[in-house]
């Protein structure tokens, strides 16, 4: 399920603005490049070679192998690649992609994932997590050069420490 909200968590429904980033991100979530089904398959496959045993092993592995590489126009044309797509491309991508990446792998290790869509109200230019929960508390993949970042009992404290002062976000949990 998408929903839209600002980072303190008040569910946003109105304004144009709002209905905008809704069927930007709709869309964008719609159009993923690559496989679902083989990259499920994947992802099973890379947790056995790599031997990834839970969420740290996961951002480790995700940490190692990507290498940021922007979407086209500087990320004006924004893609989310699936993590066949990624593997097939080199291990190669944007916030989104690292984040993908993430939630094929931590989905077959049986966490409950979602994409976490960051956008800062003073700047164009969003950022993408693999959002998850761990005994209660949020933890957190994505391209900031650290591995499973956690143990915030809020969302809030992810945004805190992204130093997200005001922002919007959008999730989705079922990809």
């Amino acid at each position: 399920m998408a929903k839209i909200q600002t980072a303190y968590g008040q569910i946003v429904r109105k304004g144009v603005a709002f209905i905008l980033l809704k069927l930007y991100l709709n869309l964008k979530y719609k159009f993923i490049k690559g496989d679902k089904e083989a990259s499920e398959k994947m992802s099973k496959m890379l947790i056995e070679e790599e031997n990834l045993k839970d969420h740290f092993d996961v951002g480790r592995f995700v940490n190692k192998k990507m290498t940021y590489k922007s979407d086209k126009l500087f990320g004006i044309i924004d893609t989310i690649q699936d993590l066949d797509y990624t593997v097939k491309s080199g291990y190669k991508g944007d916030c989104d992609d690292f984040s993908m990446l993430a939630y094929r792998l931590l989905e077959q290790l049986g966490y409950n994932p979602y994409l976490l869509t960051i956008i800062p109200l003073k700047f164009w230019k969003g950022h993408v997590v693999c959002l998850y929960k761990v005994k209660g508390y949020y933890y957190f993949i994505s391209t900031n050069g650290n591995t499973a970042i956690g143990g915030f009992q809020q969302i809030r404290g992810i945004f805190d420490y992204l130093k997200y002062k005001y922002a919007l976000t959008f999730s989705i949990d079922k990809i």
